[in-house]
């Protein structure tokens, strides 16, 4: 039975919010606010600023859950119930999303205002009364993310106050628009798992509240141990129990993190695991829960605040299940303690002072575990210290269990707060690391990283995974909102494909898609945000040690489909070409199951790794020979004047030539027929 935690005992009363004013520069203060009336509603660490009209010292605005004003210097306040009035409703950016952050008036137009709040940016030309939001700035704050086995898959995130998301990895219209984007949870989204029938969906929001969705009926039931069905969003220490029972005095209590993690278990799926303090577990998607382990924090009651406050501390804020071995559960606190279980809860082994052995500081937050898939004793972790001004990563790799670790920080920055750590689903070499400085990957299980971002713009990452079907790596950020790109080239990358002179990289098996509006889509210009889908071609990447000297491109014939060369869907992928060129250049050519050359691209020859795109375009059919053109010289290209036929679906063989060698791949190109429909690109890579 888990130990009795401190006793907790909440103020009988608060003061609250008041304004105070001078009318000598600071010398004396007087209170204005009415006695007893709080005026902050909400947590000054994130609320609450305080801004007077530049141009009237009676008129004034406090940020917080909505925007509160006073025409009175203080006295009284729209949008506490009273007077003062203000805009539309008695309050001003009443339509505008709320938690304000910050705001600003202009001076030299008090009506023209700017707000900041979990929901944007917005502007206000007449004091406040109607706000236009700046809509199309692709600012989402994700805690967490999941995917789905859907086709194209979704992808699942909790937003900063702003619910929980699901929105497509491809848009149907040919790009994904914000009305793509369906909430599925409430409040502050958190995590979110999928359950891989497609039938159930776990997230949690802010102080632990979880919950479960059924996304057939569209219906959403609180599902943690120990409150009733409804949300409760202020309380995040819970007595420990059935729902509903009652906290007395001598009761054990729950105590979940802001970010209180939830997982599906890898190896059965109606098995959920749910941190508070202890590991919970419940075999039955939620209906009944177990504790299957002691306190796994410090438990110190200097940093365990009081029922009633809003952040609590000792906490359990991320759980891993190692696939490669059912029942090896790893565990990390915000208060350092890094624990796991081989026999799912029986017995746990506290394995913080080896991780602080190996240079991992005990009192760090441990922002990720994560279980290998390929050996049962393999884990990886990060650690924390960005709350103690401390911006060092610390990345630590075990193959035993947790008795010994590894610092794995080769080629970070000084400055890469580790947040999270993702193996691949098929390479245990290749590594994904998201830090405060953006994606790190590593071929070599860590011994090296290096910078991964292309045109990825910085920003802290806060999650990511790799999708078990297609390949992609999916990185949550906060602040700039999801990123996805293909990996599997990079599980072709090792020491010795970079010490050679050229390499043909693995390639994702493609299946095309039918995408595209009816009609003109076009309705909202750059107001709102949107993405293009991702290249409706196959991806075919190569390594090239150094860029071949004297390389021209060929003078050859473009074969390539519609959209000016572009090939079926426009998307500008290479044309097929009559043939390899002068030979200086590296050319691909592409085979169909039978052997025959279907079509031979032209790609850039840059030193590194290079792509190319084949559109699924093939050579035209040749006319038939005319007598009377003979000896006008030339095979002339292989055809003009009938259009290419589609590449068929299949299995075909992918030869880069490059410096006199030859590089070889296979892949598919799967139908995307009704009887095919489920089937996804990437699954044999």
């Amino acid at each position: 039975m888990p130990d009795k935690d401190t006793a907790f005992a909440a103020p009988s009363t608060y003061i609250g919010g008041e304004v105070y004013r001078t009318d000598d520069a600071g010398r004396t203060w007087r209170r204005v606010s009415a006695e007893g009336e709080d005026v902050s509603r909400k947590a000054g660490y994130s609320f609450n600023q305080l801004r007077v009209d530049p141009n009237n010292p009676d008129r004034v605005f406090i940020t917080g859950s909505n925007m509160i004003q006073s025409n009175d210097g203080g006295k009284t306040w729209a949008g506490l119930g009273g007077g003062g009035g203000g805009g539309r409703g008695g309050y001003p950016f009443i339509t505008t999303f709320g938690d304000f952050r910050s705001f600003w008036i202009d001076p030299e137009d008090s009506d023209h205002m700017v707000a900041t709040s979990d929901g944007g940016v917005s502007v206000s030309y007449d004091g406040g009364r109607t706000s236009d939001h700046f809509a199309n700035l692709k600012l989402g704050e994700f805690y967490a993310i999941g995917v789905d086995m859907d086709q194209p898959y979704h992808i699942y995130g909790g937003l900063q106050d702003h619910e929980d998301w699901k929105g497509p990895s491809n848009g149907w219209s040919g790009r994904v628009n914000i009305d793509d984007w369906v909430s599925v949870g409430i409040g502050d989204g958190m995590y979110n798992e999928p359950d891989p029938t497609g039938r159930w969906l776990y997230n949690t929001q802010e102080f632990g509240t979880l919950g479960r969705v059924d996304m057939e009926a569209r219906t959403r039931t609180i599902i943690d141990p120990t409150k009733p069905n409804v949300p409760n969003h202020f309380t995040n220490i819970r007595p420990l129990g059935g729902r509903g029972g009652g906290a007395a005095p001598d009761t054990v209590l729950y105590r979940f993190n802001w970010i209180a993690p939830v997982r599906i278990s890898p190896v059965d799926h109606n098995t959920i695991y749910y941190g508070s303090q202890f590991l919970l577990r419940s075999k039955d998607r939620g209906d009944h829960w177990e504790v299957i382990s002691p306190d796994l924090t410090t438990n110190n009651p200097e940093k365990i605040n009081t029922q009633n406050t809003s952040i609590q501390h000792c906490t359990i804020v991320t759980i891993a299940e190692a696939p490669a071995q059912a029942g090896v559960i790893w565990v990390g606190t915000d208060d350092g303690k890094v624990q796991v279980t081989r026999d799912a809860g029986a017995h746990w082994t506290d394995t913080t002072a080896k991780v602080a052995a190996a240079g991992g500081p005990e009192d760090a937050w441990v922002s990720r575990v994560f279980g290998s898939r390929f050996e049962a004793g393999t884990a990886y972790i990060t650690k924390s210290r960005r709350r103690q001004d401390d911006f060092k990563p610390f990345v630590f790799r075990t193959t035993d269990f947790g008795a010994t670790w590894t610092r794995i920080t080769s080629g970070l920055p000084d400055v890469a707060e580790a947040t999270s750590i993702v193996e691949d689903t098929v390479n245990p070499n290749l590594l994904f690391l998201g830090t405060s400085s953006g994606v790190f990957v590593s071929f070599d299980r860590g011994a090296g990283w290096v910078s991964f971002k292309s045109n990825m713009g910085p920003a802290p990452v806060t999650d990511l995974l790799v999708h078990p079907r297609e390949g992609d790596l999916v990185v949550g950020t906060y602040g700039r909102g999801v990123w996805i790109t293909n990996i599997v080239p990079l599980r072709g990358i090792n020491s010795t494909v970079l010490s050679s002179d050229a390499a043909l990289l693995p390639i994702r098996s493609f299946a095309e898609r039918n995408e595209g509006s009816f009609g003109n889509y076009r309705l909202l210009g750059d107001r709102y945000p949107t993405t293009p889908n991702e290249p409706n071609a196959m991806t075919i990447a190569y390594y090239l040690k150094s860029a071949p000297p004297n390389a021209a491109p060929a003078a050859a014939t473009a074969q390539g489909g519609r959209g000016g060369g572009g090939g079926r869907g426009g998307f500008g992928g290479a044309p097929c070409v009559a043939d390899g060129g002068d030979g200086q250049r590296p050319y691909v050519t592409i085979a169909d199951a039978s052997g025959k050359v279907v079509c031979t691209l032209i790609p850039p020859a840059r030193a590194g790794v290079n792509q190319v795109l084949w559109s699924l375009n093939t050579y035209a059919p040749q006319p038939a020979p005319d007598p009377a053109a003979a000896g006008r010289g030339g095979r002339g290209g292989r055809g003009a004047g009938q259009a290419p036929p589609p590449a068929s679906a299949g299995e075909y063989t992918f030869t880069l030539n490059a410096g006199g060698k030859t590089y070889v791949q296979k892949a598919h190109l799967i139908s995307r027929s009704p009887a095919d429909a489920s089937r996804g690109g990437g699954g044999d890579q």
